[in-house]
């Protein structure tokens, strides 16, 4: 996921060189363009294992577009502005640039878990900036591209300004301000920015708000629920007992109704534990809303070649539906998609002992 870095610092030094010699007439949507294509590709795309696959291309090609914003909007600036609010209009392009960021915590996240997958996501950004891309080529004036006549013709040309840049002190200091400030975030994030999954207790008053808070403090995803290992008593012995005893499909209740309530609701990553034992159990767990499903008792039980059945049921499921992909089932029985919502509801409760009748 962070190869796009290995792109972007390269193609950093690139933007600033383009830019000097033809303008931003051009370069900018051009290098838009670039990393519209990949945003689809890696949406569209699939990651190797072991192999470069084309979703690593698409990251890329991201890392190569995305250098041209920054220095693409300090080149714009410098044209459409006077010396003395330069450094303003300048500051704006990363304010805009953090916003989008956050963006992808408030906004983005509830989409690509209730709404639309993340794959999709990703394609219709790709064809937005496809029309940005036109509108920035049609609203920049001609005058951008004045500098490649006193630029010269060579090829080489276009390297003389790293002389002067690489001469002067003040890169190196202006070079080592922005890695301070960049340390915190992207080799942060890069480095120590491991997700964090919990997997709480469902003995919880308000288990929406406690997953929303942590969030907040930053975890990444929920395993519902912890199976907590409960002590007996050996009448006999008289000692305290803790055989294990694998969980059973009765169990699978409790975690499915709170993965429905909780998909499209948050932002976290969930994965529904305990009852999991055959393909009916998958199925129904990704239909409320689960990314991954966890199913270790089964394991324990079969082997981890028994996981082929719930597999191949969950396959032959899905061709009976016509669902193309997981995707595309994740989250159609949630309760953010429910048409009819009394079900996760206490009212009906009620209805279900009305309709009771004793064996």
């Amino acid at each position: 996921m962070a190869s796009n870095y290995y792109t972007h610092s390269t193609f950093a030094i690139v933007a600033g060189a383009s830019l000097d010699r033809s303008g931003g007439k051009y370069v900018i949507p051009a290098n838009i363009v670039v990393t519209a294509l990949g945003s689809i590709l890696f949406g569209l795309g699939t990651f190797g294992l072991g192999t470069f696959g084309s979703a690593e291309a698409g990251r890329l090609l991201q890392g190569a577009g995305a250098p041209f914003a920054f220095t693409g909007a300090a080149c714009l600036a410098s044209h459409g502005f006077s010396a003395a609010y330069l450094a303003t209009a300048i500051g704006f392009t990363p304010m805009f640039g953090m916003l989008g960021g956050s963006a992808g915590q408030f906004a983005v996240g509830p989409m690509i878990h209730g709404v639309i997958a993340w794959q999709q996501f990703w394609s219709i950004a790709g064809a937005a900036l496809l029309v940005v891309a036109l509108v920035v080529l049609i609203a920049t004036p001609s005058g951008h591209d004045a500098c490649r006549a006193r630029a010269g013709t060579s090829l080489l040309s276009m390297f003389k300004p790293y002389k002067t840049v690489l001469s002067n002190p003040q890169s190196y200091l202006c070079g080592l301000t922005a890695g301070l400030l960049f340390l915190p975030t992207t080799i942060g994030d890069m480095i120590w920015g491991v997700p964090v999954s919990i997997k709480p207790s469902p003995h919880l008053s308000s288990i929406e708000h406690f997953a929303n808070a942590l969030m907040a403090q930053g975890a990444a995803g929920l395993a519902l629920f912890n199976r907590l290992l409960q002590a007996d008593i050996d009448l006999v012995r008289m000692t305290l007992t803790d055989s294990l005893k694998l969980s059973s499909a009765a169990e699978l209740r409790p975690p499915l109704l709170w993965t429905a309530i909780l998909s499209g609701r948050t932002t976290a990553s969930l994965a529904t534990s305990s009852g999991v034992a055959i393909a009916d159990g998958v199925v129904k767990c990704i239909l409320a809303g689960a990314d991954a499903v966890m199913a270790t008792s089964a394991i324990l039980r079969h082997g981890v070649g028994g996981m082929t059945v719930p597999r191949d049921g969950l396959h032959r499921w899905m061709e009976e539906r016509e669902f193309a992909c997981v995707a595309d089932m994740r989250g159609v029985m949630s309760w953010a998609r429910s048409r009819d919502r009394s079900v996760y509801t206490r009212a009906d409760y009620l209805r279900i002992l009305d309709r009771y009748s004793a064996a």
